[in-house]
């Protein structure tokens, strides 16, 4: 699911749960001062529009999320673009931090995000996709992020 312009909006000079893994340094493809600049507006976001598996991941991001609930028999699972504006932000002193979720379980009161991996790196993770202990540090954080955002806006 691409994200609305008002969602884009909504990111500009705020730290989001994709960048937050940049600005903890263990964004294997960017340093937090990218991040830094960007949020100061002292460089342009990149444009990953034309990038494959950034397209592929919005292609089939609200399959992936289905097939998983599906799959993990989670009841209580739900779209966030469902709940209205899946975008959530909160002010830390001077910090400014938005989140944009792809999927929640609301009784569980749980993230759910959502990554599409190349066969390389879906390998590494075994025929399953692995468990808790094998997950992305980069992803962790991100979803630890979400969680901050989300649970001060009384939202999953």
């Amino acid at each position: 699911m691409t994200i609305s312009e008002a969602n884009a909006k909504a990111r500009e000079g705020r730290i989001g749960g994709s960048s937050a893994p940049t600005v903890f340094g263990c964004n294997p493809y960017a340093q937090p001062v990218d991040e830094w600049l960007r949020l100061t507006g002292r460089r342009d976001s990149v444009d990953l529009s034309g990038n494959m598996a950034v397209h592929m991941g919005n292609v089939l991001e609200e399959t992936l999320l289905k097939t998983a609930a599906e799959k993990h028999r989670w009841e209580d699972f739900t779209l966030a673009s469902t709940l209205g504006d899946p975008s959530y932000t909160k002010e830390i002193g001077e910090v400014a931090l938005v989140s944009h979720l792809d999927g929640c379980r609301l009784q569980a009161r749980s993230v759910v995000e959502c990554k599409n991996r190349s066969a390389h790196m879906a390998s590494q993770y075994g025929e399953d996709g692995g468990g808790a202990e094998d997950v992305l540090l980069s992803d962790y954080v991100q979803c630890q992020h979400q969680m901050l955002v989300g649970d001060e806006n009384g939202k999953p």
